[in-house]
């Protein structure tokens, strides 16, 4: 009988197993707290939770017809994700199935036209996945696709992401490594030097991509801009070694062939490798600024290699701009307006809609809602008839590069980053942007990010 075997990484003792699954598993993940332990298997139809403290199983979810299952738990550690597929007659059928953590409950099992490779939550609703050559994000909350698919060009497998949803790494068409951005599946890197089947991870916060090059060499990349930092040797003879971080980034393992499993300081060794800090004149970092709206890959790239090198100067930036946007969307006062599209008076509805028009992209994900669950049919007309001047496909510019903003800020760390964060926090829970602030903020609690400031 198989079992999950848990060891100290301090002095590489075994602590305790974990017993009850009859055969090999597909998954196994930590929940974002790494207070719970989640495993599936295929062949004896289970899912375990389990408390890593104790050894104790907490529940077990008995599956029907559910092949291969892969998990992943949404940041904020309330769910769980499961994706497979069943057979019918001659075919399959894709399925994607979501549990409450809390009591095991199943809230969704819905058919998919995609496989669900390479599962990675962007917030706590928004969950990325590959299928065929297109990146799908769905909404875990109503079950329903959410943003426009992102053609890539990229096999299913292997595939790898981070944990913070940030950056996913596959194998292009031409056999090279590339990694893409999360939210928009445009390259930002790409690794001409590997060989097809090669192991290879991202580290949680996506800054690295650590690749098994060739046997017993392990080589560690900027995830960014594709640079080669630092490399490790692990005694394994074959090519085939499993690679994985901490979920702080800040130690990386390497199991091989010759049964053991090192572990690797990726912090010391890139000790006097640190980005050189290169302050940018005032209007290069509003062009960089402007430029993390883009979809323009060259274009990204240099936007956040510049910025990151400029941390003070982006983090004063940041603050300012973002504070700007927010003042334009103030979201009691989108709230109000949208109530107004409902008011007796043509002429009150009418001055909300030229308001809500002049707030533009701030009050998009508002207008989303309205559009959708508004309570008249004159507000679902109205917003939608908004959302149509504001351009619905996919996320905004603006949007694009508070997002972008928000990864930053959270690699710049320190107390003013996190106070950024704290303010961006607070807005609408329908704005991805505020997901993603709010996600940023529990894995710096859960990394210790602060606690190292």
């Amino acid at each position: 009988m198989p079992v999950i075997r848990l060891w100290d990484l301090t002095d590489g003792k075994p602590v305790r197993e974990l017993a009850g699954h009859d055969a090999a598993l597909t998954s196994l993940v930590w929940s974002p707290d790494n207070k719970r332990l989640a495993s599936a298997c295929g062949q004896d139809g289970s899912i375990r939770l389990w408390d890593p403290q104790t050894g104790r199983c907490l529940n077990t979810v008995k599956l029907k017809d559910f092949n291969y299952p892969c998990l992943a738990f949404a940041p904020s550690g309330k769910h769980l994700v499961a994706s497979g597929f069943k057979h019918v007659k001659d075919t399959s059928v894709n399925l994607l199935g979501v549990w409450d953590v809390e009591s095991m409950k199943q809230r969704h099992l819905i058919e998919t036209v995609y496989r669900g490779s390479g599962m990675a939550f962007l917030d706590d609703v928004t969950l990325a996945s590959v299928g065929g050559e297109n990146l799908y994000f769905l909404d875990i909350d109503t079950a329903k696709l959410t943003l426009p698919a992102v053609s890539i060009d990229m096999h299913e497998w292997p595939h790898t992401t981070s944990a913070d949803g940030s950056r996913r790494a596959g194998i292009v068409r031409d056999e090279n490594l590339s990694v893409l951005e999360g939210e928009t599946g445009i390259e930002l890197a790409r690794l001409r030097v590997v060989p097809r089947l090669c192991p290879f991870t991202l580290s949680p916060g996506g800054e690295y991509l650590a690749v098994s090059t060739e046997a017993g060499l392990i080589e560690l990349f900027d995830a960014t801009s594709g640079a080669r930092l630092a490399e490790f040797r692990h005694s394994a003879t074959e090519l085939d070694v499993a690679l994985a971080f901490t979920p702080d980034g800040g130690r990386l393992l390497s199991g091989g062939n010759d049964t053991t499993v090192l572990v690797w300081d990726v912090r010391a060794a890139l000790r006097g490798r640190a980005t050189a800090v290169v302050p940018l004149d005032p209007a290069k970092r509003r062009e960089h600024w402007a430029a993390l709206g883009s979809r323009k890959p060259a274009a990204v790239r240099a936007a956040l290699l510049a910025l990151r090198a400029d941390p003070q100067g982006t983090l004063r930036l940041a603050d300012a701009e973002l504070r700007d946007a927010q003042s334009a969307a103030n979201a009691e006062r989108v709230r109000r307006l949208i109530v107004d599209l409902d008011a007796d008076s043509f002429t009150t509805r009418d001055r909300a809609s030229r308001e809500l028009t002049a707030v533009g992209e701030p009050a998009r994900s508002a207008l989303v809602q309205a559009a959708r669950e508004g309570g008249s049919a004159e507000v679902k007309k109205r917003a939608a008839a908004l959302l149509i001047l504001l351009g619905t496909e996919g996320l905004t510019e603006g949007q694009l590069r508070a997002l972008r903003a928000v990864r930053l800020l959270e690699k710049i760390g320190g107390s003013p980053a996190r106070r950024v964060l704290e303010r961006l926090a607070g807005g609408s829970a329908h704005d991805p942007v505020t997901r993603a602030a709010v996600a940023s903020l529990r894995r710096r609690k859960t990394m210790a990010i602060d606690a190292r400031d």
